[in-house]
């Protein structure tokens, strides 16, 4: 985990059963223009979305219930692409492999162009028939992660789609494959779709979930529309929340530099962000492309633009927390003030080593012998030092690693900061820490 900002109480997946990256990855790499295996997924991937970085080019999906080099682009409403002989060719088990010659179109390989690849697992490719629902369907599930993938044939008139998770979704997307037609997302509200290759707030529509929430076996689709035409094949993703891996959820924009903290149970590694009551693009961001905070680095699910952003600057920004997130500034596409978001997040690993009262905080008395000295048996470097004289009216003092050693703050005036190199303190050391003091007698709070 990087030195990211961090929400007191966080902890590490809450079962401890699954593990993050065994489901769900961020990889990242450079196309060579032929044929490339990209390796250190850590599992088979069963949906690989790929986006170019460096140069604009459209989205492309691919999934191992459809097969590969069968293209779906979220950006656009285009029918399935046979993309032989280029296209994502192979699902290993560490990764996938993809062919471009070209680095046009849904360009996934092309020559020293820069990508990134959002991988999921859902069930190494293994899928069965499900008639939960009125319409047979397709279905491949890994339930432990709250995904799953179903195909389809729709019949022209209202009907249910078994899904497969046991538990009800909590967002839907869903493409009709043989033929063009928008991508329709399903969340919170199901009298109403979002438009995953658009840009539209919420549009009501009966014509899509039938008005009609999904349950733990069936989600349904209305009598007509890009969801259910009459012969028209589609394949939907389905995803649930799990604590500690993935959360889908909402909140209110406040327009305010600190944004409102988003508790989602884990450290992200992947968030893409909606504004559902206006018009407003679909943003990712993830911790592979910025890797500390904050997470400016973003892309368009809607459009095939080049990934944009830059510190510092008004381009929407969040910070990954240890136990969430926090959208930050004024920009519409993650907080504007009052106006509503979805979100879908899914989790890093947890710290290997969660952090224990022993490495975080320690308390440590001394003698003064009216030269420099090291204080030494914390078990750490402290970051933030706290020290009292015990035996005089002598203020406190505070230090910090970020200022540095010399400089110190007093927690009983109202001063600003005091102090030069060499002035009471000496060093913050691997054990503990060295002063320079002539004072006789302290306790020291370390952090």
């Amino acid at each position: 985990m990087g030195l990211n900002k961090r929400l007191i109480g966080a902890g590490a997946t809450a079962s401890g059963a699954l593990t993050p990256s065994e489901n769900f990855k961020v990889v990242t790499y450079t196309g060579n223009g032929g044929t490339q295996a990209i390796t250190g997924v850590g599992f088979q991937p069963d949906f690989v979305w790929c986006k170019t970085r460096s140069t604009s080019s459209d989205h492309n999906v691919t999934d191992s219930t459809r097969g590969v080099q069968k293209g779906l682009n979220p950006n656009t409403n285009a029918a399935e692409g046979n993309q032989a002989p280029n296209g994502v060719t192979v699902f290993g088990t560490d990764g996938f492999t993809v062919v471009d010659n070209s680095g046009g179109g849904a360009s996934v390989n092309g020559n020293g162009i820069t990508y990134v690849s959002w991988c999921w697992k859902a069930g190494e490719g293994t899928t069965s028939s499900n008639t939960d629902g009125s319409i047979t369907s397709t279905v491949q599930t890994n339930t432990d992660a709250g995904f799953s993938i179903i195909q389809y044939t729709g019949t022209g008139s209202a009907a249910t789609i078994g899904h497969g998770l046991g538990v009800a979704p909590d967002i839907i997307f869903s493409k009709r494959t043989s033929s063009s037609a928008d991508w329709v997302v399903g969340v919170n509200d199901w009298t109403k779709y979002l438009e995953l290759n658009g840009n539209p707030g919420f549009r009501t529509a009966s014509s899509v979930w039938n008005n009609t929430a999904p349950t733990s076996t069936v989600f349904s689709v209305a009598g007509s529309g890009g969801s259910n035409g009459n012969g028209a094949t589609n394949i939907a993703y389905a995803f649930k929340s799990i604590d500690g891996f993935s959360k889908i959820g909402s909140y209110t924009g406040n327009g305010n530099a600190n944004g409102p903290i988003q508790e989602t149970g884990f450290e992200p590694a992947f968030i893409m962000v909606k504004r559902t009551n206006t018009i407003s693009n679909w943003v990712i961001y993830d911790n592979k492309r910025n890797t500390t905070n904050p997470r400016f680095s973003y892309l368009l699910a809607n459009e095939n633009s080049a990934e944009t952003g830059t510190a510092g600057d008004a381009a929407p920004q969040l910070d990954f927390l240890s136990n969430g997130f926090q959208p930050s500034g004024t920009e519409g596409y993650v907080n504007a003030n009052g106006d509503n978001y979805i979100y879908m997040a899914f989790a890093a690993d947890p710290d290997t080593e969660a952090p224990t009262l022993a490495s975080s905080f320690g308390i440590k008395a001394y003698t003064g012998t009216r030269t420099p000295q090291s204080i030494t048996g914390l078990g750490f470097q402290p970051n933030l030092l706290w020290i009292k004289q015990l035996g005089d009216t002598n203020p406190h003092g505070l230090w910090d690693s970020i200022r540095g050693a010399g400089p110190y703050l007093s927690s009983a005036t109202t001063d600003g900061q005091l102090g030069n190199a060499g002035d009471l303190m000496g060093s913050f050391d691997t054990d503990g820490f060295s002063v320079n003091s002539n004072y006789l007698t302290y306790t020291a709070h370390d952090n």
